[in-house]
């Protein structure tokens, strides 16, 4: 079908008024909390390990939170309050809305449940189990939500320039995380929330396994449970 003919036939045609305003600013805030809050959390946790420390927690939890807690629900009621003028949630799109509504928040309970796991359990070497399940549920909502803003453009009938709009904000989005993703390989490192892996404990390893030999003033490497050499040679 053509745009033309979806503009005609979508959802919009021939609704009042307060619903196409009721449905305008549902769509600004999902594709605030769907297309930029939440990839950026996401974008926090993947390359700000390195660079941030144990400091990513924080960006994570303020994009993701925001998202969750401020922009997703209101985009959530007022899309509860759009389908309370024309009926009940019977369409594909309202049923994808509210699979990807609680889906965020289960991924919200499940990151609070991972990090206390990270702080009261043992110091891993490597990202925990639990980690990659948040981390690709995650990227799944992502892709989910991202798909389904595609969807509503058809089902509400939209104009050629939200199609245009959306592809150029996906895109832009799409083509910075590849740039990252080719500037950080093969130099990301696991990080955990409580520094047990970190940067400050692979500082402390490294001082542990370099000390100066105090005769020669040069490093020698050293393992900690190994006593160091006696330097001094008998007169």
């Amino acid at each position: 079908m053509s745009i033309a003919s979806l503009r005609e036939n979508g959802q919009g045609a021939g609704q009042d008024a307060t619903y196409g305003r009721l449905v305008l600013v549902h769509a600004i805030f999902a594709v605030i909390a769907y297309v930029f809050l939440i990839p950026a959390g996401v974008a926090v946790s993947r390359f700000g390990r390195r660079t941030l420390g144990t400091s990513w927690i924080k960006g994570h939890v303020a994009f993701n939170g925001t998202a969750a807690l401020v922009f997703a629900v209101i985009s959530f009621a007022l899309g509860v309050k759009a389908v309370g003028k024309i009926g009940e949630v019977k369409d594909v799109h309202h049923k994808i809305g509210v699979t990807i509504f609680v889906w965020l928040w289960v991924q919200v309970i499940l990151g609070i449940v991972f990090a206390v796991m990270h702080r009261t359990g043992q110091r891993p070497s490597t990202r925990p189990w639990y980690d990659y399940i948040h981390m690709v549920s995650g990227y799944l909502l992502i892709g989910l939500a991202w798909a389904q803003l595609w969807q509503a453009l058809t089902y509400y009938g939209s104009p050629v320039v939200d199609y245009v709009l959306l592809a150029i904000a996906q895109g832009l989005i799409v083509i910075a995380w590849i740039a990252a993703e080719i500037s950080v390989k093969g130099k990301s490192e696991f990080i955990s929330l409580a520094g047990d892996n970190g940067i400050d404990s692979k500082m402390e390893k490294n001082n542990n396994m370099e000390q100066v030999a105090p005769s020669t003033g040069n490093y020698s490497t050293i393992s900690s449970d190994t006593p160091p050499k006696n330097h001094l040679t008998s007169q």
